[in-house]
């Protein structure tokens, strides 16, 4: 059985402590890193109690929003980039996701995906049969995905809001790529939880701390740390926050988002991809991109860490 909320916010909310095991950070700590990519008051911390990583300070909630709000984490590297460039960038990872879901979910199942984002996800669920619903809080954001998909766009945050409407209604909960921007990820998987039908399932998609690549290329490492993300996930970490939220049963596995080539240009050229990232590889040069999608994934070590949770 998961914790009661209130024991999560008694640990979880006191300004300057671990997200994870909820110890005051003080000196008990390894500096990662003295700034991040997009604000340089921010630092990267280890907490040496749980080995949890984090930025520190954690801005406040009204900041959070503002930022959200106006798509602060797409601003700082593609300001100028359309909503068809959006789409095209999004596109491998949206065809990943879908064939995951399908995988764990029938299309008479109902879906609540949080951080829907532009929508993208949702659209292609919905154009397949799915009954779904989305939660994205940044109102840029919402706006765009509304346009793209005529279900339910709800606002909630699940940490704050009342969520009994919603209580008991999905069948799959997804957060792809979300768990890492959550002031109290034990708390926000409890919560989930509620919104679960009986034999519900959730999937989490995170960037994984251990991607080999952080040891390859300084460019990289410099380039990984960012305002956006609270936390950053290791196996350990992960596996520690599913059970903290009081979940035992659940798989975890690792995939690779970026290609081989994509490793080559941070080492060679030191510097991102901005506008389009490269998910694969040119022809002729698959088995190549294969093995090193394989190695990377069966050491879990590779870029993203999966956790399909069952109740």
């Amino acid at each position: 059985m998961a914790q009661q909320e209130s024991d999560f916010n008694e640990r979880d909310f006191i300004y300057g402590n671990c997200l994870l095991c909820g110890n005051k950070i003080e000196k008990n700590y390894i500096l990662l890193a003295g700034q991040v990519r997009d604000a340089t008051d921010l630092k990267v911390i280890q907490c040496l109690s749980c080995g949890h990583v984090q930025i520190t300070p954690i801005p406040p909630q009204e900041e959070e929003q503002e930022y959200y709000d106006r798509d602060g984490q797409v601003q700082s590297i593609c300001p100028d980039m359309e909503l068809n460039d959006k789409w095209q960038k999004a596109k491998s990872d949206v065809d990943y996701r879908y064939k995951l879901i399908s995988s764990h979910c029938a299309t008479s199942g109902r879906i609540l995906d949080i951080g829907a984002g532009y929508g993208f996800l949702l659209n292609k669920l919905g154009e397949n049969g799915y009954r779904c619903d989305g939660i994205e809080i940044s109102s840029s954001r919402r706006e765009v995905a509304q346009r793209l998909f005529p279900g339910n766009m709800f606002v909630h945050n699940i940490l704050y809001d009342d969520l009994t409407e919603l209580h008991g209604e999905y069948d799959l909960v997804t957060a792809f790529q979300v768990l890492e921007h959550i002031p109290s990820p034990g708390l926000f998987l409890a919560r989930i939880r509620d919104l679960l039908t009986p034999g519900g399932k959730i999937i989490l998609e995170v960037p994984n701390v251990d991607d080999h690549a952080l040891t390859l290329s300084r460019a990289y490492r410099d380039f990984f740390w960012q305002r956006a993300h609270l936390s950053y996930f290791s196996t350990r970490s992960l596996k520690q926050v599913i059970e903290l939220a009081g979940f035992i049963n659940y798989n975890l596995t690792g995939r690779q988002r970026y290609s081989v080539l994509n490793l080559g240009n941070w080492i060679l050229n030191g510097k991102p991809q901005l506008a389009m990232p490269s998910y694969g590889s040119p022809e002729g040069l698959g088995w190549l991109d294969e093995s090193y999608r394989s190695y990377l994934c069966e050491r879990l070590i590779c870029d993203t860490l999966v956790a399909v949770i069952n109740t």
